[in-house]
């Protein structure tokens, strides 16, 4: 559902994407990586349920909060029959990341429309190599105009300059006629206004922090904006 706090004050000319949780949402490719953890460890599966283990990592994930060594070193705190150290298991869920993300046709689908549009857009994302690896798997490596990662940057959001590079990238002067998407309410939602860009937030069931700035949609997921853009 699509709700309007405020008009851009410009027409939208171009579109910047997060990658996690508003192309690509987090909370179904992580349960299938930690089912599939659950398989990998056949002493745990012994004492314990797939859902307590899966229940178990995904709080401790705090919604990608917490870095990928550190939950694991917690898991082999909590359970060390699974062995092994945080390192080998980190790179065993990289490994896992593929098969675990589904691409969404809807997504594919909208995203494709934007193009028949001829609105610009591109994707702009913190992370590391992990990133290439979950644009493959969703299949938006092969249509996405570009993507910004930060670690292959050397700038992150929210910093200003990581959005400056995407509106080059671009080509759209002014900012506000570009929409950043996204769900994180610092590194999107602040990180855009403050180069001037309008902003959509994607919800997932939150409210929006009270006393910052607002956004000026709010959304439950990106095809909710089709009655904005491709009109």
């Amino acid at each position: 559902m699509l709700v309007v706090e405020s008009q851009p004050q410009s027409k939208i000319a171009g579109v910047l994407f997060d990658l996690d949780n508003t192309l690509v949402p987090r909370k179904g490719w992580l349960r299938r990586v930690f089912k599939e953890f659950y398989k990998a460890t056949p002493l745990l599966r012994a004492s314990r349920s797939e859902e307590e283990v899966c229940s178990r990592l995904i709080e401790w994930d705090n919604d990608g909060d917490v870095d990928r060594a550190s939950l694991y070193a917690r898991a082999l705190k909590a359970w060390p029959e699974i062995g092994g150290t945080p390192s080998e298991w980190v790179d065993w869920e990289t490994q896992a990341i593929g098969s675990a993300i589904e691409p969404d046709d809807e997504v594919l689908l909208f995203l494709a429309r934007l193009r028949e549009f001829q609105i610009p857009w591109g994707i702009v994302t913190n992370g590391g190599a992990r990133q290439r690896l979950k644009l493959a798997a969703a299949k938006l490596d092969g249509i996405t105009p570009f993507s910004l990662v930060s670690s292959e940057c050397g700038m992150r959001k929210p910093e200003p300059a990581i959005f400056r590079e995407a509106m080059r990238r671009l080509g759209l002067v002014p900012a506000e006629t570009v929409l950043f998407v996204g769900d994180d309410p610092d590194n999107d939602i602040v990180g855009a206004q403050g180069v001037g860009m309008a902003t959509a937030w994607v919800r997932r069931g939150r409210q929006y922090p009270h006393g910052m700035p607002a956004p000026n949609m709010l959304i439950d997921r990106v095809n909710d904006l089709r009655p904005v853009l491709l009109q």
